[in-house]
């Protein structure tokens, strides 16, 4: 908040438009801005205690129609209800505050065309300046959904209110084409990117016509599909794609793009979720970046991945020391719900994953990164240009880096991006210190921790992963794998497909060594080594085959102990 009170004042603005990501946010900048001696005002809530229609109003949401098709009939409107008195003083306001669902669905054109600034607060720049929605219904609902739009479009076109208005008529007429012409892409069951129809300009009453029509009808469509189909006519889509799923035949998906929104005042952006060449090519315009990371986080990283593939021995070993080193205080362990399962309980130890509430005291550790789904990853590549990329399903599996993830480029650097941008916006909510550990770069500086390795560990190491290679030929390599860059080569396996992981790699994590080994390879005591061995596998660096098994490192930690 401060820095968005600064840059108002630098920039010397004398009116501004800041978006934030909900309404307590609002009323949050809305206090700070007044405490700075300026005229603010937050865009009000619509509930009971300032809507009287609200009830109504959420069902023409529901079914994709604007809330004005509601408030245009309000007798309410003659003696505005608290609803419409906070939004006129917003609009009047100097220095204005809005949610950040309400700038994706609002027109940033006329919002900010009597602005100077615009600051868009730690929300998701890219979703509100190039919106995307997906909608994935069953193909038989869809049909149904279709026919109803379609034929109270054509219907509310005949609405007395058009009498002395063509261009509203037009515009539902057009709205019924689309919905018959969509219908018959979808019948085709192939993928296609729907060719956009002329503009219609022109919306007024149409959205009034449209709902008395389905309420006259009783019509429930999904409100997504009717909000895609007015936003194609109205001319706001720069694509339109229905896909086919590869495996469930029951379901489509309807993908609609956003055009770039086009602003008409300079925009300060404070997100961490992207940067500044990516937003260029999202929006076509230049983009300046002026510093670092935009929100002030506290805390320290090791930079040590966990994923939901890590094993329990591993996340266990990482609680012990940090019970230990927070004495009586307790641990807030912040994960992913398939790792908090494989914690057990202690009395100090308090559990969360990333969406629940943080009522309670004491240091706090975050281990990993929020989810980032393939159809979030989808978006983003829409959002920014590299829609072509989609085809390629991100082709999951083991990277020339040795770890799981998108071998696509696009792919990889978009789920990158995103699961980075949504950690700090997680560590800029949470507004206290945390201990991170993962693998992405923050930007945090590292936990000074003393080195857990001596010199008889660091022998038991290498003694693994050398009577662990099984091809003589790949020994220099691995353990020069950092200098030369190995194993990113593309090679072809036994049944023509491409394999991305090299023979050093697969041999580490395949082929184990026994206790007796390993003594007979470095001179230690075999029984010192089983206990050392045992010590390694609760840091997680090292696993056991099997109860009568060698060891071997475990592949998270190939590049830890290379």
């Amino acid at each position: 908040m401060d820095r968005c009170a600064l840059a108002i004042g630098r920039s010397g603005a004398k009116t501004s438009l800041t978006i934030v990501r909900n309404h307590d946010e609002a009323r949050l900048y809305q206090l700070y801005y007044f405490s700075m001696g300026l005229d603010a005002a937050a865009y009000s809530q619509r509930d009971d205690t300032t809507c009287s229609k609200v009830g109504e109003i959420n069902q023409a949401i529901s079914l994709g129609i604007t809330p004005r098709a509601v408030c245009g009939r309000c007798d309410d409107r003659k003696t505005p209800c608290g609803y419409l008195r906070g939004h006129g003083l917003a609009q009047s306001a100097k220095h204005s505050i809005m949610t950040e669902q309400r700038a994706i669905y609002t027109s940033l054109t006329k919002a900010t065309a009597d602005r100077e600034l615009l600051i868009l607060a730690g929300v998701n720049s890219l979703d509100v300046l190039v919106p995307v929605k997906a909608t994935i219904p069953i193909v038989e609902k869809l049909l149904k959904d279709l026919d109803m739009i379609a034929e109270s479009a054509n219907k509310g076109s005949t609405n007395a209110m058009f009498k002395n208005n063509d261009r509203g008529k037009e515009f539902l007429i057009a709205a019924s084409k689309f919905a018959r012409r969509l219908k018959s892409q979808v019948q085709s069951g192939e993928s296609v990117d729907v060719s956009m129809p002329t503009p219609q300009r022109d919306q007024n009453f149409w959205p009034m016509s449209l709902l008395g029509v389905f309420k006259s009808k009783e019509f429930r469509p999904s409100g997504e599909i009717v909000r895609l189909i007015t936003s194609a006519v109205s001319g706001d889509l720069q694509s339109f794609v229905v896909q086919v799923p590869r495996k469930k035949r029951e379901s489509i998906l309807l993908i609609g793009t956003w055009h770039p929104r086009q602003l008409g005042c300079a925009t300060l952006i404070a997100d961490p979720t992207t940067d500044a060449a990516e937003l260029s090519d999202a929006i076509g315009r230049a983009v300046v970046q002026i510093e670092g990371p935009p929100t002030r986080i506290e805390g320290v990283q090791v930079n040590r991945s966990v994923t939901n593939k890590c094993r329990a021995s591993a996340l266990a070993g990482i609680i012990r020391d940090r019970l230990a080193a927070c004495e009586s205080e307790p641990l807030v362990v912040v994960a992913s719900k398939a790792n908090l399962a494989k914690l057990g309980e202690a009395p100090r130890l308090r559990l969360r994953s990333w969406f629940d509430d943080f009522d309670v005291d004491g240091q706090v550790v975050v281990l990993g990164f929020p989810g980032v789904s393939p159809d979030t990853i989808e978006r983003r590549l829409r959002q920014t240009g590299r829609a072509a990329a989609i085809l390629s399903g991100g082709d999951w599996g083991l990277r020339f880096d040795g770890r799981m993830g998108y071998r696509d480029p696009d792919w990889h650097q978009a789920h990158q991006a995103t699961a980075k941008g949504l950690l700090l916006q997680f560590l800029a909510r949470l507004g206290r210190p945390a201990v991170v550990f993962t693998d992405l770069e923050l930007g945090l500086p590292a936990e000074k921790t003393p080195d857990p390795l001596d010199e008889i560990d660091r022998s038991i190491i290498k003694a693994l992963i050398e009577l662990g290679l099984t091809d003589t030929s790949a020994t220099e390599p691995l353990l020069k794998k950092r200098d030369k860059g190995v194993g990113g080569g593309k090679e072809r396996g036994t049944n023509g497909s491409p394999q991305y992981s090299s023979v050093a790699l697969v041999s580490v994590s395949n082929v184990s060594a026994y206790p007796i080994d390993i003594s007979k390879a470095t001179g230690l005591d075999e029984r010192r080594i089983r206990r050392r061995l045992g010590a390694l596998a609760g840091l997680g660096l090292v696993e056991r085959v099997s109860m009568r098994g060698g060891w071997r490192i475990t592949r998270e930690h190939i590049h830890d102990c290379i």
